[in-house]
C-alpha cells in the first residue's frame, strides 16, 4: 500500500468502518423485512379464515373473485384431493394438482401454513396462507411489493448513515493521522541522523518528545538503543582496531577462507600469497585450496621463492590458515646440514693425513730410515697446522655469527697498514693507496677481513706478480680493494667464492694450505658492518675484491642473517 500514514489510516478506517455497517445493515435489514413479512403474515392470516368463513354463504367461484377484488390478494380453494376448485387469478382447469405445495401440506397437518416463494404463474413472490376448512384448503397469496415498499426507507437511512458516519471519521482520521504522520516522520528522521552519527540528543526532536506520552516513551527507548549502540559500537571498534593492529604487526600471514573465498588477509598474508588472490577475493593457489579444505597441516608449501609452512585452524564451515614463512629456517637448516658435511669432510682429510703418516713414521722410525722420518714429520707438520688454521677460522666465524658487534672510533687506513705489515707478501710487489679515514668500526673484526683478503691474493698469485691495496671514500662509504695479478677466477664461480668450504681451484687450494673459510670471513665482516662485499675478476688478469663500509652503520639496512648457523 502507498502513500503516507495518514492516508493509510484513512483508508484502513473506511474498509473497517464500511465493513461493519454493511454488516450491521445487512443484520437490520433481514430483521425488518422479516418483522414485516410476519405482520403481512398475521394480517394475511386473519383475511384467510374470513375468506374460508364466506365462501360457506355463497357460490364459491363467484365469492372468490369478489374477496379476492375486495382484499386485492389471489385466492386459491383447493379440493381435498388437490384439485384447484377455484382460482381468482388462472384458469382452474389448466392449473397442477396442489397437495404437493408446502403451505397446504401444513395447513392439512397443523390446520394452517405459510410459504414464501416465486410463482410461476403471476411471475413474482409471493407470501402464501392456506388454512384448512373442512376437507377443502382455502389459500391466500399476497404479493411482498408492500414489503419491499417499506424496506426501502430503512434501506436509504441505513445507507445514508453509513455515508455520514464515514465521512465525519474520515475527516477525523485524516486529521489524527497527519498528525501521526508527521510526528512518525520526525522519529525516523531522527533515527536516521543517529545512524549517521547524530548523538541523540540533537536528533530526537522537541515536537517528538512532545506529541504523546506513548511517542515520548517510544523516543526515549531509542535514544537508550543509540546509546547502548554507539557504545557497543565504539566497544567493537577499539576491538577490531586492537585485533587488526596485531593481525597486521605479525610475521606470519592470516587467512580467513570460507567456500574458496578470502574473506580476510593480513598484510603478511597478500605480501605472500601476491597475485594468488584474485581481485574478487578468489584464492587461486590450489595446493593451499586444497590443503585448506583436508583440513590438513602443519605443511611446506612453494610460494614463489618462499617456502611457506601452512597451518589450518578447523571450525564448521570457515578455515583459519596461518602461514609462516620458514624459507629462512629452510636455508639456514640447509646450511647447517651443508657446514656439518662440508667441515667434518674438511677435517676428516687433515685427520686421516695425520694419522696416515704417523702409522708410516713409527715404521720409518723402526726402520732406521731417517730420510722417511722427517718427510713424513714433515707432512704431520703441515696436516697439523692446516687442521689448525682451519679450526681457527671455524672459531673467527663462530664468533662473527654469535657474539655482539663492538664499535670503536679507528682510522681505516690504519688498521689496513698493520695488517699489511704482517702479511707474508715477500714474493710479490705491493702497492698502496690508504686515504684516512676516521669511522665507527670494530678493528678485529676489519683486520681478520682485511688479513684474509690479503692471504687470499698471496696464494693464488704466482711469485713476481703484484698487488695493490686501497682505502678510499666513496660517497658515504669507504672502501677497501685489495687487486691481485694472480690467476683470476672463472665466471661460473664467482657467485659461489663467499660461500664456505668452496673452493676454485681445490689441487691450489690445498697445496697453498687454504681452508675455504676466508672469503667467508669476509663476507661476514661486512655484513655485520651493513657492508657489502663484491668481486672483479679476469681469468689470467687477476682479480679484485672490494669491501664497501657505510661511513654511518645505523643508518644503513640491518645486515642479513641469511648465513646464521
Amino acid at each position: 500500500m502507498r502513500g503516507g500514514l495518514g492516508t493509510k489510516l484513512a483508508i484502513s478506517y473506511v474498509v473497517a468502518v464500511v465493513a461493519v455497517f454493511v454488516v450491521t445493515a445487512l443484520f437490520i435489514d433481514q430483521a425488518a423485512r422479516q418483522g414485516f413479512i410476519d405482520e403481512l403474515m398475521a394480517t394475511t392470516q386473519a383475511e384467510s379464515r374470513a375468506v374460508a368463513a364466506a365462501l360457506d354463504t355463497g357460490p364459491v367461484e363467484a365469492t372468490v373473485e369478489q374477496l379476492a377484488v375486495a382484499l386485492g390478494v389471489r385466492i386459491s380453494v383447493i379440493a381435498d384431493d388437490g384439485t384447484v376448485e377455484a382460482d381468482s387469478v388462472a384458469n382452474r382447469t389448466t392449473m397442477e394438482n396442489h397437495n404437493d405445495r408446502p403451505e397446504v401440506i401444513e395447513a392439512r397437518n397443523n390446520g394452517m401454513g405459510t410459504a414464501l416463494r416465486y410463482s410461476q404463474t403471476v411471475e413474482q413472490d409471493l407470501l402464501y396462507v392456506a388454512v384448512l376448512d373442512g376437507e377443502r384448503v382455502v389459500r391466500l397469496a399476497v404479493p411482498l411489493d408492500e414489503v419491499n415498499d417499506r424496506m426501502l426507507p430503512v434501506r436509504l437511512r441505513a445507507v445514508l448513515g453509513i455515508v455520514v458516519v464515514t465521512l465525519a471519521g474520515l475527516l477525523v482520521v485524516s486529521v489524527l493521522g497527519r498528525r501521526t504522520e508527521r510526528v512518525m516522520k520526525s522519529l525516523r528522521s531522527s533515527v536516521a541522523g543517529m545512524a549517521a552519527g547524530q548523538l541523540p540528543e540533537d536528533a530526537i526532536s522537541d515536537e517528538v518528545l512532545s506529541s504523546s506520552p506513548d511517542v515520548a516513551e517510544l523516543s526515549e527507548a531509542v535514544r537508550s538503543m543509540s546509546h547502548q549502540i554507539r557504545s557497543r559500537v565504539v566497544e567493537l571498534e577499539s576491538e577490531q582496531d586492537l585485533r587488526d593492529r596485531v593481525l597486521e604487526a605479525l610475521d606470519e600471514g592470516v587467512l580467513l577462507l570460507r567456500d574458496g573465498l578470502v574473506e580476510y588477509a593480513n598484510p603478511a598474508a597478500r605480501r605472500m600469497l601476491g597475485s594468488a588472490i584474485s581481485p574478487d577475493g578468489r584464492l587461486r593457489h590450489q595446493v593451499l585450496m586444497r590443503t585448506a579444505a583436508q583440513q590438513a597441516g602443519p605443511d611446506r608449501i612453494q610460494l614463489g621463492a618462499r617456502v611457506v609452512e601452512v597451518v589450518i585452524g578447523p571450525s564448521a564451515d570457515q578455515a583459519v590458515v596461518v602461514l609462516r614463512d620458514v624459507t629462512d629456517r629452510v636455508r639456514t637448516e640447509a646450511i647447517r646440514r651443508d657446514f656439518v658435511a662440508d667441515a667434518s669432510h674438511e677435517l676428516k682429510t687433515p685427520v686421516a693425513a695425520i694419522q696416515a703418516a704417523a702409522e708410516t713414521l713409527q715404521n720409518a722410525v723402526k726402520d732406521g730410515d731417517v730420510a722417511a722420518v722427517a718427510h713424513f714429520s714433515g707432512q704431520i707438520e703441515a696436516s697439523a697446522l692446516r687442521l689448525g688454521r682451519m679450526v681457527s677460522d671455524l672459531l673467527d666465524l663462530s664468533r662473527l655469527e654469535s657474539q655482539n658487534l663492538e664499535m670503536e672510533s679507528a682510522d681505516l687506513a690504519t688498521v689496513v697498514r698493520e695488517e699489511l705489515d704482517a702479511a707474508d707478501l715477500g714474493h710479490l710487489t705491493v702497492t698502496i693507496g690508504l686515504e684516512p679515514i676516521i669511522m665507527s668500526l670494530s678493528r678485529p673484526d676489519v683486520a681478520l677481513a682485511v688479513q684474509n683478503l690479503l692471504s687470499n691474493a698471496g696464494r693464488h698469485t704466482d711469485p713476481g706478480g703484484a698487488i695493490h691495496v686501497g682505502v678510499t671514500r666513496q660517497g658515504g662509504e669507504a672502501v677497501i680493494s685489495v687487486r691481485d695479478s694472480g690467476i683470476g677466477i672463472p665466471a661460473r664461480d664467482l657467485p659461489r667464492i663467499f660461500e664456505r668450504f668452496y673452493r676454485v681451484d681445490e689441487a691450489r687450494s690445498r697445496h697453498t694450505g687454504a681452508t675455504g673459510l676466508g672469503l667467508a670471513i669476509v663476507r661476514h665482516v661486512a655484513e655485520r658492518h651493513r657492508g657489502t662485499v663484491e668481486v672483479e675478476s679476469d681469468l689470467g688478469v687477476g682479480s679484485t675484491f672490494r669491501i664497501r663500509l657505510p661511513l654511518d652503520p645505523l643508518a644503513a639496512d640491518e645486515p642479513s642473517d641469511d648465513a646464521t648457523l
